[in-house]
């Protein structure tokens, strides 16, 4: 039986909750400070591109931005990349016809002078190069994103690995969304790694690739390639800063929220993903004003080199490992700012999704709950950690839209869902790190390594170097 005292002090933490809640969602939604610091990433910095003066400029900015916040100890953490310049690219059918073919190099693609018979790969499965065998020698190969219904998508990184194990001369690669815009992204993920002798790559749009698997169809095709990128070793940079929290003095944050602050050299990367890091960003300057409100400390990651391989989020969780028993959640927001349902999309921590669903009804937070592994964004080196964590998206799931394309501007963003999210994490956050009793734990190595090999990833893992087990 509860007394009238327990009653009375249910109600004053109750109201005291939804007075916090209303002061946040305030903050966040009163202001222009998203859509300006969505503009200042997406304008004067650009795409962003990891080791290039434009990410380090937005990374001197966006530590500015938490400093004047509120937040303590602000930093950029170093960690090596294989920085990449851009050239000329050029496409060409030779025979059966003379097509000059529209294309991009995929980064860190080495430059390249090659003329070769093509060879059409369908979805790059392992079954099509099985199928294929000694023919993919030497050959220029095409394959496409994605993987036939009902069949796990394959990422365009297990593809290329396929195809340089194979001995293929070159690598062509096109997404599933038409609108004559080819895709980028990262062939390669080890930043200490031979790159002179990566296999060159490139990608077509999505009517290119089409067109290019038409005439390869009708019998023998010969491409030439030529590329003139530029490689380097280079470093890049995470942004840091913390929230201590009422009682987080000696520990380690208890909750991290993140998201990459990096792009591709084509687009203004505006979805992907200054969408997220603003949204991070908001997050932290909401909560600093009602940090004494904290249970514990939060900490603010905005990663370097995502998009050359989650480069920047393997750094820190290395680095920070002795921190990370203490952690109780990591919050990645990658890609909030288009129309569309709030995802939260749990790794490894089924015990948490009816807690999550339960926190949405009580907040009336617009979001969905779902237990979906997500091996290629920033929260991934964390579930190899055994660290509960979620990927947080807008869009419900569905195709990539203008994300690494040259569409990736500004123009696509919608602040609105930009804010809302923002809401709903700082809100999540605050009954995360005030829970005496979280019921989230990490996993031991056994415990994560027998959940992925439940989810059948192992193989892809292995395929790609990322099987710490």
């Amino acid at each position: 039986m509860e007394t009238n005292s327990s009653l009375s002090a249910g109600r004053e933490n109750s109201d005291a909750l939804l007075a916090l809640d209303r002061a946040l969602c305030g903050d966040i939604w009163a202001g222009d400070a998203a859509a300006r610091l969505l503009e200042t990433l997406c304008v004067d910095y650009g795409g962003r591109f990891a080791g290039s003066a434009d990410y380090r400029g937005a990374a001197e900015a966006l530590a500015e931005q938490w400093r004047a916040a509120g937040l303590a100890d602000v930093h950029l953490e170093e960690f090596p990349i294989i920085g990449w310049e851009r050239g000329e690219s050029a496409l060409t059918m030779t025979a059966p016809a003379t097509r000059a073919l529209p294309c991009i190099a995929l980064p860190p693609a080495p430059a390249c002078d090659i003329e070769a018979e093509a060879l059409d790969l369908g979805y790059g499965l392992d079954p099509d190069f099985a199928a294929a065998g000694d023919a993919v020698k030497g050959k220029i190969v095409l394959v496409r994103a994605g993987a036939p219904p009902g069949q796990r998508p394959s990422h365009r990184l297990e593809k290329y690995i396929r195809a340089q194990q194979a001995g293929a001369a070159a690598f062509l690669f096109f997404d599933g969304e038409p609108g004559m815009l080819a895709a980028t992204g990262s062939l390669h993920s080890d930043p200490d790694g031979p790159f002179e002798t990566l296999l060159p790559g490139a990608g077509l749009a999505y009517e290119t690739g089409l067109e290019l698997a038409r005439w390869l169809s009708r019998g023998p095709v010969t491409l030439r390639l030529r590329m003139t990128n530029r490689a380097r070793r280079d470093v890049s940079w995470n942004v840091v800063g913390d929230l201590r929290g009422a009682s987080a003095a000696g520990s380690g944050p208890q909750v991290l929220v993140c998201g990459h602050l990096d792009g591709h050299d084509i687009a203004q990367g505006a979805i992907d993903n200054a969408s997220g890091v603003v949204a991070v960003s908001e997050v932290a300057r909401a909560l600093a004003g009602q940090a004494d409100a904290l249970g514990g400390g939060v900490r603010f990651v905005a990663y370097g080199a995502e998009e050359l391989g989650m480069i920047g989020s393997y750094a820190y969780a290395a680095s920070h490992r002795a921190e990370l028993d203490d952690l109780r959640f990591i919050f990645n927001l990658d890609c909030v700012g288009t129309s569309g349902p709030l995802g939260l999309y749990l790794q490894n921590c089924s015990e948490l999704t009816p807690i999550f669903r339960r926190l949405g009804q009580e907040m009336g937070g617009d979001y969905s709950v779902q237990e979906a592994l997500i091996p290629f964004s920033d929260q991934f080196p964390f579930t190899l950690e055994g660290v509960p964590s979620a990927f947080i998206a807008t869009g419900g799931g569905g195709p990539r839209g203008w994300g690494h394309t040259a569409a990736d501007t500004l123009d696509k963003v919608d602040v609105r869902a930009i804010r809302n999210a923002a809401a709903v994490v700082a809100r999540l956050v605050v009954r995360v790190a005030g829970d005496r009793a979280w019921p989230g734990r990490r996993r031991t190595p056994d415990e994560t390594r027998a959940a992925l090999q439940a989810q059948g990833v192992e193989a892809q893992l292995r395929l790609l170097g990322a099987w710490p087990f």
